[in-house]
């Protein structure tokens, strides 16, 4: 089997394919993909309107913008982001986390949550980017920064493809264990 092996102790030994078959990103082609997932970066103009239409930006409860302050990203243990504001005001008695149902524990206040660092630095390179300084740089050196940046957001864009895929076959796994479980009972 082609993938990762674990063995626990003498006795387990795991084997699992990784990624699973099924979900294999490199099979697909550049045709497959969406259209407005693409990054051209002749076109990479950074105005605070585009960027706030990302989904990524937003908090999942009340779609309202991260940013470093009121509305500040913060990891749930399940893995979900929720901005400070939501939690300390709609998901502060909750024990579970509102779109995933995982047992969160009994945590007061948002500053009880990690941080999301990634969304930060997210935000703070998007910050960086529409308010630096307007230097001109060597075209040369411009063609290899706007390379750079259209690779990395395309990069992105893949791994956000390869999540979604995730979360459709472990949605589609937990029917297909709700099914058995119903047919077993």
């Amino acid at each position: 089997m082609n993938g990762i092996t674990w063995t626990y102790g003498r006795k387990i030994k795991v084997e699992m394919a990784y990624p699973p078959p099924n979900l294999l990103y490199s099979e697909r082609t550049k045709t497959e993909r969406k259209p407005n997932n693409q990054f051209d970066s002749s076109s990479a103009n950074f105005s605070s309107e585009e960027s706030s239409d990302s989904s990524l930006f937003k908090c999942e409860a009340c779609c309202n913008r991260f940013n470093f302050t009121e509305y500040r990203p913060h990891s749930l243990p399940c893995g979900h982001t929720l901005c400070s504001q939501c939690i300390n005001d709609k998901y502060r008695i909750k024990l579970f986390c509102p779109f995933c149902k995982t047992f969160c524990g009994a945590r007061k206040a948002a500053s009880d949550y990690p941080n999301n660092y990634f969304i930060l630095k997210l935000l703070d390179c998007e910050t960086k980017l529409i308010s630096g300084p307007k230097k001109k740089l060597d075209p040369g050196l411009e063609n290899l920064k706007q390379l750079e940046l259209s690779q990395t957001v395309n990069h992105i864009y893949s791994c956000n493809d390869y999540l979604l895929d995730l979360k459709g076959c472990k949605k589609e796994q937990e029917s297909k264990l709700k099914a058995l479980q119903e047919d077993i009972s």
